[in-house]
């Protein structure tokens, strides 16, 4: 400080000194030395250039997301955010199930806030049109918890009774519901939030306590004069119509069961698949009629699809007419429930008669449904929000309260068609490998060598009857391997054989094992039962020097369409194809 205080009375007196000399003068009367010391002093004398200092506080900072925002001003206040969910064009019943009109996804940002106000007006339509208008949480699981009770006017509604907490971060969806009133008249109603209002969304930051509204940005706009921490985006406002009832779409399931036997005493494995849609409100379905039955089925299951309890029985009985090829299920209440917008799939499967009981073999079976509109209908429903009776299908290509039967969307009736099945006395349940060898084992190369077994199993009949094998074609896979002399045998009873014939010994080939029924072998196996055949031949390796693989398989199983493969009999028909839910069986993978 001293040193500071002397240079400045040094330079304090040099310059009093200096100002009596004329300018001219000066420069020529200074030193070297002098001058020197006259640049220090200026150099110590020049000062930093800063900027000024303000009171006020530092800009404020936003940022955004597509999910949040974020505030970092000071303080740091919370935002919140309000995103409508799309929706289109509905049409519904009137009645007493409520309707959902809007729904709207919102989450805080930097704090947690406090939801307590919601204003909404009609686009289209009276909010007279409703009553009980309710807002909902939804979970992200579809669960609705009810919130509070809007107050209706006749030009907005608002729900203000409520305290709904948003966690900063976490994404919260809302709906609005209300049930349609009655009036006789078909109406149309869609909501949208009441922007014209300054305050139709209220909120608080639940950490400074601090109001967010007014200042709501909507889609963008602007937020003069206020600073925007509430922003919310509208989309395109579902709206809903109204009808005296719902409508019901019955269809045939887009993948129908393949052919099947029909064992004589059993219950047959499902028929058909059929395809329920409701539009408008859930439908209760009362009645149902199938057609296509026959004197051998007593009686016709029908299961939801899913479940293997049958929620109904069938009968001849109970048809509005008695006919012996319509089967018939009814109840008052409803045999199931379809929703709104929703599909139930409903499978059919027939208690076969036994033989003794007047069930015949060789018949066929082919379920449909009616496209009949006056009498002897296929379906009768009612609604259950409108307790409308559904009418049958008026053939004008709009559904107003209707059923239609083939069809997806309005439009005249179809009728629904299953595949076709048969009868038969005793049948096979399945087919398997039954060879004691592992896969990857080396090829038996040697001279009557075990190359192959099948185990053939039957189904059980109410009617004791017997199923014989007439012929089995194989299909061989013989790469590097020679396959001479094959025969097939009863491995119960290996002495015995029958020849069969090979399309070729080697490469991919076919071996025909034909008349088994008189070959001695014994290709007869009781119903329930099982029975093994297993294949030898001379095997001898191949030219190459290089890799040995065999293996036989039964190919083309459980199609109507692809015989050949397998001919049977049960004693009073023929069949050349069996009712497997696979199309092929390997037996073991020989490598060596």
């Amino acid at each position: 400080m001293r040193r500071l205080s002397a240079f400045f009375l040094g330079l304090m007196m040099a310059s009093t000194a200096l100002a009596a000399v004329p300018p001219a003068q000066i420069s020529a009367k200074l030193t070297m030395r002098q001058r020197i010391e006259m640049r220090k002093s200026r150099r110590r004398m020049r000062v930093p250039i800063t900027k000024p200092v303000t009171s006020s506080p530092r800009p404020v900072k936003w940022t955004s997301s597509s999910s949040s925002y974020s505030y970092t001003g000071t303080p740091v206040r919370g935002v919140l955010q309000i995103d409508q969910v799309s929706a289109g064009a509905a049409t519904h019943a009137v009645g007493t199930e409520p309707v959902t009109l809007l729904t709207f996804d919102a989450v805080a940002g930097n704090e947690d806030v406090m939801l307590s106000m919601l204003k909404f007006h009609a686009l289209q339509g009276s909010l007279a049109s409703g009553s009980k208008y309710t807002l909902y949480a939804v979970s992200p699981g579809g669960v609705m918890t009810k919130i509070t009770l809007a107050n209706a006017g006749t030009s907005a509604l608002a729900f203000s009774d409520f305290r709904f907490t948003l966690k900063k971060g976490v994404t919260q969806r809302f709906a609005v519901q209300a049930e349609l009133q009655r009036n006789g008249v078909p109406f149309t109603l869609a909501l949208g939030f009441l922007t014209s209002d300054p305050t139709f969304v209220q909120a608080t930051g639940l950490t400074y306590g601090r109001d967010l509204a007014p200042g709501i940005q909507v889609d963008n706009g602007p937020c003069e004069p206020y600073v925007c921490r509430i922003f919310v985006r509208t989309r395109d406002s579902g709206s809903v119509t109204t009808q005296s009832a719902g409508s019901l779409f019955v269809t045939a399931h887009s993948v129908q069961p393949p052919a099947h036997r029909l064992v004589l005493g059993t219950t047959s494995d499902v028929l058909l698949r059929l395809t329920f849609h409701a539009t408008g409100e859930d439908v209760a379905v009362t009645y149902l009629s199938i057609r296509g039955g026959i004197d051998s089925i007593s009686g016709m299951e029908l299961l939801l699809e899913g479940s293997s309890t049958p929620f109904a029985t069938a009968s001849t009985l109970q048809c509005d007419s008695f006919s012996a090829s319509r089967f018939c299920a009814k109840a008052a209440a409803g045999l199931f429930v379809v929703p709104e917008d929703g599909d139930v799939r409903v499978l059919v499967r027939a208690i076969v008669k036994s033989e003794d009981d007047g069930g015949e073999a060789d018949e066929t079976v082919t379920l449909s449904l009616t496209d009949a509109t006056l009498s002897s209908v296929a379906v009768k429903a009612q609604g259950t929000s409108s307790n409308e009776i559904l009418e049958q299908n008026d053939g004008d290509g709009f559904a107003a309260g209707e059923i239609f039967i083939g069809r997806e969307t309005p439009g005249l009736n179809a009728v629904i068609t299953g595949p076709a099945h048969s009868t038969i006395e005793s049948g096979f349940a399945g087919i398997e490998n039954a060879n004691p060898d592992t896969d990857l084992t080396p090829v038996p190369f040697g001279t009557s060598s075990q190359f192959a077994a099948f185990r053939f199993r039957t189904a059980p009949s109410g009617n004791g009857n017997t199923v014989q094998i007439t012929t089995l074609v194989f299909t061989v896979a013989a790469h590097n391997v020679v396959i001479g002399s094959p025969v097939l045998f009863n491995t119960l009873n290996n002495s015995q054989s029958a020849a069969c014939s090979p399309s070729d010994t080697t490469g991919t080939i076919t071996i025909t094992c034909s008349s088994l029924g008189s070959s001695g072998i014994g290709t007869t196996v009781d119903a329930g039962g099982t029975l093994t055949l297993a294949l030898r031949a001379n095997l001898t390796r191949g030219p190459d020097a290089g890799t040995s693989i065999l293996q036989a398989g039964l190919n083309q199983l459980g199609d109507s369409n692809n015989t050949g493969t397998i001919a049977w009999t049960d004693g009073s028909a023929s069949f050349d194809w069996i009712d497997v839910p696979y199309s092929q069986v390997k037996s073991t993978y020989y490598r060596s």
